[in-house]
C-alpha cells in the first residue's frame, strides 16, 4: 500500500483549477487571480503559483500583461484557440441591445475581442452605402449582424468574411443564422383572428421585412388571409416612415375611415 501523501495548499489549488477546467466550468479565459483566490480561500500568491504550474503543463497560456490566462483546448494539441476580432452591427441600439450585449459577454469570456459598429443600421437610415462604409472602417475577423435587411445580408453573403445573422432575411443565402422561426406563429395568429371574425387585420412591419418583396413570415400572413377569401393590399400591409412621427401618421390614416379591428 502506498503511503498517503498530504497535498500542500498550492498543490490543492492546482488540482482544484485543473478539475474545474477539465469539467468545463471555465472556457476561453480563466477568471482573474483575485477572483480565483477568493473562490479557493487562498492568497493571490498561491493562485499565481498554481497558474504558473498549469502553464508549464500546457493547460493554460499567458494572456499578456494585465489579461487573464487562456485555457488551452485539449483537442488542439496544446495550441490555444486564436483570439478573433468580432464586429457587431446592430439594427437599433434600443431594440436589440440586451441580446447583443449577452453575445458580447459570451464572446469575450471565450477570449475574443468584440466591438460594436459606431452606428446602427437605423442610425444610418438603412442606406447600404453608408453601412458598408462603416463596416469597411473596422478591422475584424468576423461579423454578427442583427436584423439585417435582405439587401444588406445579400452583400455580406457575397463577402469572404465569416458572418452570422441574428434574425434577418437569410432564406436562400449562404450565411449562418440564428433566431426563432416565427412564420408558423404569425400564420396561426392570422388564422385565430379570422376565426374570431376579424377581416380588417393590419400587419405593421419594418421596411426590411417588406422590401424588395415580403419576407416569408409576411408572405404566409397574407396568404392565410387570402385563403379565407380576404382581399389584401396596402391597407393590410402598409408602407410607412419608420419614425415615431411616421407611426402616428400611419395610425391616423388607418383609423380615419375604416379602422382595423386587429393590428
Amino acid at each position: 500500500m502506498q503511503p498517503i501523501r498530504l497535498l500542500s495548499v498550492g498543490e490543492q489549488t492546482v488540482e482544484h483549477l485543473r478539475k474545474g477546467i477539465q469539467e468545463g466550468r471555465w472556457s476561453g479565459r480563466l477568471p482573474g487571480v483575485v477572483r480565483l483566490a477568493a473562490e479557493c480561500d487562498v492568497s493571490t500568491g498561491v493562485v499565481r503559483g498554481a497558474l504558473r504550474t498549469l502553464e508549464k503543463e500546457g493547460v493554460l497560456t499567458a494572456g499578456g500583461l494585465g489579461r487573464c490566462r487562456m485555457i488551452v483546448p485539449p483537442d488542439q494539441g496544446g495550441t490555444p484557440l486564436r483570439s478573433l476580432r468580432v464586429g457587431i452591427l446592430s439594427h437599433d441600439s434600443n431594440y436589440d441591445d440586451h441580446l447583443l450585449r449577452e453575445i458580447l459577454r459570451d464572446l469575450e469570456a471565450a477570449g475574443h475581442v468584440v466591438s460594436f459598429a459606431k452606428k446602427s443600421q437605423s442610425q444610418l437610415h438603412q442606406k447600404l452605402p453608408s453601412i458598408i462604409r462603416i463596416i469597411k472602417e473596422m478591422e475584424v475577423d468576423a461579423w454578427i449582424v442583427s436584423a439585417g435587411s435582405r439587401e444588406l445580408l445579400e452583400w455580406f453573403a457575397a463577402q469572404s468574411i465569416p458572418t452570422m445573422a441574428v434574425f434577418g432575411r437569410t432564406d436562400g443565402l449562404a450565411l449562418a443564422r440564428t433566431g426563432p422561426d416565427k412564420a408558423a406563429a404569425f400564420q396561426d395568429a392570422a388564422r385565430q383572428l379570422i376565426a374570431l371574425g376579424h377581416r380588417r387585420i393590419v400587419l405593421i412591419t419594418l421596411a426590411g421585412r417588406r422590401k424588395p418583396v415580403p419576407g416569408n413570415v409576411e408572405r404566409l400572413f397574407l396568404e392565410e388571409m387570402r385563403s379565407h377569401g380576404i382581399e389584401t393590399g396596402l391597407y393590410n400591409f402598409p408602407d410607412w416612415d419608420e419614425t415615431p412621427e411616421g407611426l402616428n401618421t400611419l395610425l391616423e390614416n388607418l383609423f380615419r375611415a375604416t379602422p382595423p379591428t386587429a393590428l
